[in-house]
Formats: C-alpha cells, sequence, structure tokens
C-alpha cells in the first residue's frame, strides 16, 4: 500500500498597508503556502505557491484567485521574497 498526495507548507505572512475590498479598512495580512507532493510523507517535490489574505477587521478571507488588482501585484512581490525551505 502506498501513501501519497499533496499538502501545503506555511512560507510567510505579513501585514500590508492594501485596503479590504470588503470594509475598505487598512488591516490586511497576506500569507504564502507552499504546495508539495509527498509519499509516506516524505516531501518529493513542490509544484506551486498560492496565497490567502484575510481582513482583522471583517475577518473575510480571500484566496489569490479573488484578489483585486492591487492585492494581486502585492502578493507577487511577498511571493517573490517567500522562499522554499530546503
Amino acid at each position: 500500500m502506498v501513501i501519497y498526495g499533496h499538502r501545503a507548507t506555511h512560507l510567510k505572512t505579513e501585514q500590508i498597508s492594501d485596503k479590504c475590498p470588503n470594509c475598505g479598512q487598512q488591516s490586511l495580512i497576506m500569507g504564502v503556502f507552499e504546495k508539495y507532493a509527498h509519499i509516506f510523507w516524505i516531501t518529493i517535490f513542490p509544484y506551486g505557491k498560492t496565497g490567502t489574505s484575510q481582513c482583522q477587521h471583517c475577518q473575510q478571507v480571500l484566496s489569490d484567485k479573488e484578489f483585486t488588482t492591487e492585492l494581486k501585484e502585492t502578493y507577487k512581490e511577498l511571493k517573490a521574497s517567500a522562499k522554499t525551505p530546503i
């Protein structure tokens, strides 16, 4: 029996100065996660990064596909600075 699958690990979280698309407050936190494949819970290879943002005021959570253009630019910068662990 072979146990395989995929998981995500947290790389970086940062408070950003962009406004929340829902409430307009400047209280967003953005996180970057690395997705990887594993066999028997041993990492084989990473295959992508994903991100989320959460407003500290209204608690709205957005995935990287739901970001506004301003949030996408901030996400690109944060994603470039988040390095994959060895």
